[in-house]
């Protein structure tokens, strides 16, 4: 997306029950698009990004060494929040100078887990050199900061996307060489990924974080923003959306949402979520190959293809022809 849209992060709270009735509050729920799941099972203690940035700030020059995770489902903007965060914090460092804490952004998914170092200063440096290409986010700022040879200078915080991607899945061992290195660390995680992993990572964890929905309100403004300030466009686009009962979960997750602005323009939005990925990715590959006509009667190597890469992400109940 070409712009940022300022996210919601939680604090998961079970839902409390009325001791009379038995039931649960209808208005405490949180509705948003999960992987598999139409209503959220918790309630949230909710505060904008930037609260949480400024308050890891704060808490990075205490030396706390333990884990903060930031859980979301895909297209929530994990990696846009963590890179927002780098850029938003590095182009403010002041000048150079010793012991200065540094955010530090990396792709967990460039590990190996079955080699990472178990000594401290050997993982810093590796770390420290998957974080350089971070600077590329930066342009001309961060040259005296983000060199190879200063890791032993700063005190940096690192801001690692992606424990889902690590594969194999991490250990115990893993965990503790995080914690064991200084600095105070950050690791983002799909939700569903991390309710396998919790058994082993949450005694190493310090703070727990999920990225919220988009609630409608956002959802408008987000949508004029993805349809270049269209607001009036964006005003019956959302209100097409929130009739829609199927779609209308969609609309909570940004990824999700910016694929219906981009598609809207030539689609009417179906009643189905599997007749809306059909029509998405039917229209996308119409603007794909606009050039190449005859590219588009070969729709079943498309369909094969996709669904093959499908398969190798774990998605369940894949259906397509192949043959």
């Amino acid at each position: 997306m070409p712009f940022y849209y300022p996210l919601t992060l939680g604090i998961r709270q079970s839902k409390p029950v009325d001791t009379k009735s038995g039931k649960l509050p209808a208005n405490q729920s949180y509705e948003t698009w999960r992987e598999g799941v139409a209503r959220s099972e918790y309630v949230y203690e909710e505060f904008p990004e930037t609260q949480v940035l400024t308050r890891l700030q704060q808490c990075a020059p205490v030396r706390r060494t333990r884990l903060w995770l930031i859980l979301g489902e895909p297209g929530a903007g994990k990696t846009t929040l963590l890179e927002t965060w780098f850029t938003r914090w590095a182009k403010q460092l002041a000048s150079a100078r010793l012991g200065l804490v540094v955010p530090v952004l990396g792709q967990l998914r460039s590990l190996q887990v079955e080699r990472t170092p178990q000594d401290n200063e050997e993982l810093a440096d590796l770390l420290w050199a998957l974080g350089l290409n971070g600077r590329a986010l930066l342009e001309d700022q961060g040259r005296a900061i983000y060199r190879r040879d200063r890791v032993r200078c700063f005190q940096p915080l690192w801001l690692f996307d992606g424990l889902d991607e690590l594969c194999p899945p991490p250990g115990e061992q893993f965990y503790q060489a995080l914690v064991n290195l200084p600095g105070l660390k950050v690791l983002s995680c799909r939700t569903a990924v991390y309710e396998t992993l919790r058994w082993e990572a949450d005694r190493y964890k310090d703070q727990e974080y999920e990225l919220l929905g988009l609630k409608p309100l956002d959802q408008q403004r987000f949508l004029t923003h993805a349809l270049s300030g269209d607001a009036h466009r964006a005003e019956a686009l959302h209100e097409n959306l929130l009739r829609n009962a199927q779609l209308r979960l969609l609309a909570g997750n940004p990824l999700m949402l910016s694929l219906v602005a981009q598609v809207s323009d030539h689609i009417t939005l179906p009643v189905t979520r599997a007749a809306f990925y059909q029509a998405a990715v039917s229209e996308l590959w119409r603007r794909r190959l606009t050039n190449h006509p005859e590219a588009h009667f070969r729709t079943h190597e498309r369909d094969q293809v996709l669904t093959n890469l499908a398969e190798r992400m774990g998605m369940a109940q894949i259906e397509a022809p192949l043959a």
